[in-house]
């Protein structure tokens, strides 16, 4: 899933700029990216992409982006749908979690092999004690 941040960092976020803009990101995440001045106006947005990835690791890429593109006027709105994308990666990463843990439980207690009661087990146990034909019932006989 962690490629799925990177995916729409590269194709909703730096994609649609111009190279004006991509430039400035450039300037901008220099110092969180640790570019050098050749490095900073040599690479392109994969490259950029790339790093980003590699530095900041899962949703922490989309946070940090979203807020630099907030602080830019003219993309905004992408930040808003770095938000949105956001919250759908999220909810996809739950709901297979969700979906592993049920599927993990339902592994645990097979349901092909019930576990055997206690009464039955007393029941047999008692009954290869007792022979067949004996009775536990006491008589009185009073003779006189």
């Amino acid at each position: 899933m962690v490629n799925e941040y990177m995916k729409i960092f590269l194709l909703k976020g730096l994609q649609p700029i111009n190279e004006y803009r991509f430039n400035m990101i450039k300037s901008l995440l220099a110092h969180d990216l640790q570019l050098n001045k050749k490095a900073q106006y040599g690479y392109n947005r994969i490259q950029i992409a790339d790093l980003t990835e590699d530095k900041f690791r899962g949703a922490a890429c989309l946070d940090v982006r979203t807020g630099l593109f907030k602080d830019i006027e003219d993309l905004k709105d992408l930040a808003k749908t770095f938000t949105y994308e956001n919250m759908k990666v999220e909810n996809k990463i739950k709901a297979k979690r969700a979906t592993e843990v049920k599927n993990s439980n339902q592994e645990a207690t097979d349901p092909a092999t019930p576990a055997p009661t206690t009464s039955k087990t007393l029941t047999s146990e008692r009954a290869k004690q007792t022979p067949a034909g004996q009775t536990n019932r006491c008589k009185t006989f009073k003779e006189e």
